[in-house]
């Protein structure tokens, strides 16, 4: 019924896009880009939200094929065939992302959200460097402020800039009131960027701010405890 709408009113986006809705709601990826894909064209290509949907549909069709390589691989361990297939994919789905994200980001570049995921697109495939001007521009957007900063204090780390990684992730984790989860990655990363300038004390002081609320988050409790000496397991024992 939907695709005779389509002939029968071609100038009307309504239909193609109902029909790319339909199957994106069915995981059909493959088909729901071709029908979002007629929808943008049609409309001129200048729909910004319909562009990051066709998007992100690309990078879920990929996730779908992880998916699928990994159940292969577990119903036949050792196979080098899904392996390969495997690795490739996992390769592709970053270069994918960046390739898109550095699409959107040329395209509208007054967009800081867009320069946000084109330097978390970065940072997945370690390319900190390049990482740096977009997450600066990141992080102008009021939403995703603080990740971007996490992500930025990350790239100065892995680019051995440990006094400007430390400053940019303890100031901006000063800011957030309560400890949520992106306060965690902040103070983390942070930690771990002061035990790789060889800051063995501050750093465990900043973990302790998130095992006295959350000691299960990542390493955390095993790296305080282990802090302390002597054997973890016996704390609770209580002196004659």
């Amino acid at each position: 019924r939907l695709s005779e709408l389509v002939s029968s009113q071609p100038r009307n986006l309504t239909h193609p896009k109902q029909i790319a809705d339909l199957y994106a709601q069915q995981e059909d990826y493959e088909n729901a880009i071709v029908w979002y894909d007629y929808t943008f064209n049609q409309g001129g290509s200048t729909d910004v939200s319909l562009e990051k949907t066709i998007g992100n549909l690309r990078v879920k069709k990929v996730d779908q094929d992880i998916v699928n390589a990994r159940a292969a691989l577990e119903a036949d361990p050792g196979n080098a065939d899904w392996q390969k297939y495997l690795d490739d994919t996992v390769v592709y789905r970053k270069q994918l992302q960046l390739e898109t994200a550095k699409g959107r980001a040329e395209r509208y570049p007054n967009d800081n959200l867009l320069h946000y995921e084109l330097g978390a697109a970065y940072v997945d495939v370690e390319m900190y460097r390049e990482a740096l001007p977009e997450l600066q521009l990141g992080r102008r957007q009021p939403s995703v402020r603080h990740e971007a900063a996490n992500l930025l204090g990350i790239c100065q780390w892995k680019m051995n800039m440990f006094d400007m990684a430390e400053k940019t992730l303890s100031q901006t984790a000063a800011e957030i009131p309560i400890m949520n989860e992106v306060k965690k990655e902040l103070l983390y990363n942070l930690g771990s960027v002061l035990d790789a300038s060889g800051k063995k004390e501050p750093c465990i002081e900043v973990l302790k701010q998130i095992y006295e609320v959350d000691m299960s988050y990542k390493d955390v409790a095993r790296r305080v405890e282990a802090s302390y000496g002597g054997d973890a397991g016996a704390a609770g024992a209580v002196p004659a």
